[in-house]
């Protein structure tokens, strides 16, 4: 089972004598080699494959769709090495070039039909979901809680 966050993990992996700020200076050493050897072809394939989880969320499963896009560890992996913080731009990027698509070929030509029902309905039971897995991280759903604590 894989961890919550990279710093937890590489909490555990230091040992607690060094404190915090040794602790966090191993995490910004770590995630800079590991971001130093990516290739610079990383981010588009990285793209790709954030497009193919949030297709596989809003169509399903399709033969083209591998088995690595359908693991429930992906994304706890990104946070463990830290992609999703760095890649944070390139995921909502994803999220809204998906969403615009689908608005262009849901809509096209519909002048005359409400469409926002429908579109909204389909945020909320396809994109929503999804958009739980790197914004919301360890969230079970969408919804907002009823009370929120007072700063």
């Amino acid at each position: 089972m894989y961890p919550t966050s990279c710093r937890s993990v590489l909490r555990t992996l230091s040992p607690p004598r060094l404190g915090h700020t040794i602790s966090s200076a191993y995490i910004v050493n770590f995630q800079t080699h590991v971001f130093s050897v990516l290739p610079a072809a990383f981010a588009a394939g990285f793209k790709r494959l954030l497009a193919a989880t949030l297709a596989l969320f809003t169509e399903g499963v399709t033969p083209d769709v591998p088995a690595s896009v359908q693991d429930s560890r992906l994304w706890p992996s990104f946070e463990l090495l830290g992609l999703a913080d760095r890649y944070e731009s390139l995921i909502a990027s994803v999220c809204y070039e998906h969403i615009e698509t689908h608005v262009l070929e849901t809509c096209a030509g519909k002048w005359d039909e409400p469409m926002l029902s429908q579109l909204r309905e389909w945020m909320a039971e396809k994109v929503v979901p999804w958009m739980l897995l790197p914004y919301a991280r360890g969230a079970k759903t969408g919804a907002w809680p009823s009370r929120c604590p007072s700063a």
